[in-house]
This record gives structure tokens, C-alpha cells and sequence, in this order.
């Protein structure tokens, strides 16, 4: 005997109803406060970089004044006289532009010597194979990990140091600090020269073991 499906509302079970309130979403915060947050900062911020660029645009405002005419109207904000002898004065008497231009010749050939030094010293360490070599890179991830540093960052500093006038010195302006966490120091040769001593200094004092 065939019967067919009951139709109709489902079958509630007996007992007592439980209402589930329905759920709203949560209106958006009220970006106010965050908005006041942002300009204040930005206030802030530019009442700092007035701070700090006033004492440049006096300067620069004395620079372009004629002086005595500046100090007799009481200094005001605004150029005086308006004048450029300053400067050509300081390009002419004291020599301003051979000093220049020999600090952007000395400027670019450093410049230039530290990317050509940067990319052999990339080359050998990528494709070359020497001696060592593997201790030296698990040497540099220990020293990453151990200053909590992702990658390992090395600074290499040539140093020749010539003893005919004396004693030489390897740091002429003695005792400094180069900010990196680990230091190793390697004498690659020696040519008549006899002695010679590496001293550790405490970070904030004279004494040197």
C-alpha cells in the first residue's frame, strides 16, 4: 500500500517556543575622533617643521638683506635691501667654487668606486668559489640571527696602514664605534713591521683592554 508525503507547515514539537532575535549588523564607528587624531597630527607636525625651518629662513633672509640697512629697520621678517653680493662674495674671496666642485669630484669618484667595489664583491660571493666560503655565510646567518636581523648586512673597510713615519695606526681618529653588532678584524699581510696590538674599549670610557 502506496502512501503519500503529508503536506503542510512542518511539525513543531511540543514544549516552549524559543524566539531567536534576528541579527543586525553593528552600525560603523564614528570615524570623528580618528579624523580630530589625524589633523592634530598633522598640526603638530607642521608647527614642528616651522620650528625647525625658521632658523634657516633667517638665515637666508640675512644672506639676501643689505646688513646695515636690516639692523636699522629692526630685523623685520622680510628682506631688506635685497641683495646677492653675500654669495657671490663667498664664491669669489673665499674660494667657495674650487672647494665645490672639488668635493663633487672627490664625492663622485667615491661614489662611483663603492658601486664597482658592491657589485665584484656580489659577483665573488654569488658565483666564485673560494676558500672558507660556506663557513664564512653560515657565519653572517648566525650573526643575523643572533642580532634578530632577517638578513645578514656586511660592511667591508680596506685598510692599508703604513708605519714609515712611526707608529701606524689603522684609525687615525682612534677609539670609535661603527654601529653594527659583531666586529672581526683580518691581517691579510705583513711587510717589515714589527709589534703591533688590537685593544677593545669599553662603550663609555677611556680604558682599553
Amino acid at each position: 500500500m502506496a502512501t503519500e508525503p503529508a503536506t503542510g507547515p512542518p511539525s513543531v514539537p511540543d514544549g516552549p517556543t524559543v524566539v531567536v532575535p534576528a541579527q543586525v549588523p553593528a552600525a560603523p564607528k564614528s570615524s570623528s575622533r580618528s579624523r580630530a587624531a589625524t589633523i592634530g597630527w598633522y598640526l603638530t607636525l607642521s608647527a614642528l617643521s616651522l620650528l625647525v625651518l625658521f632658523p634657516i629662513y633667517m638665515l637666508l633672509l640675512r644672506a639676501v638683506s643689505s646688513p646695515l640697512e636690516y639692523i636699522a629697520q629692526g630685523q623685520p621678517l622680510h628682506p631688506v635691501g635685497f641683495s646677492l653680493d653675500a654669495f657671490s662674495n663667498a664664491f669669489t674671496q673665499a674660494n667657495l667654487g674650487r672647494s665645490m666642485a672639488l668635493s663633487f669630484v672627490v664625492t663622485l669618484v667615491i661614489v662611483i668606486a663603492q658601486l664597482l667595489t658592491s657589485v665584484l664583491a656580489a659577483y665573488s660571493f654569488a658565483f666564485l668559489e673560494y676558500p672558507f666560503k660556506k663557513l664564512l655565510f653560515a657565519f653572517g646567518h648566525i650573526a643575523a640571527e643572533a642580532a634578530g636581523h632577517p638578513l645578514p648586512y656586511v660592511e667591508l673597510h680596506q685598510f692599508r696602514i703604513d708605519t714609515a713615519a712611526g707608529i701606524g695606526r689603522p684609525t687615525p681618529e682612534g677609539a670609535h664605534r661603527d654601529g653594527v653588532d659583531f666586529v672581526a678584524v683580518i691581517l691579510i699581510d705583513r711587510v717589515d713591521v714589527r709589534g703591533g696590538e688590537s685593544r677593545i674599549f669599553e662603550a663609555n670610557g677611556p680604558a682599553g683592554i
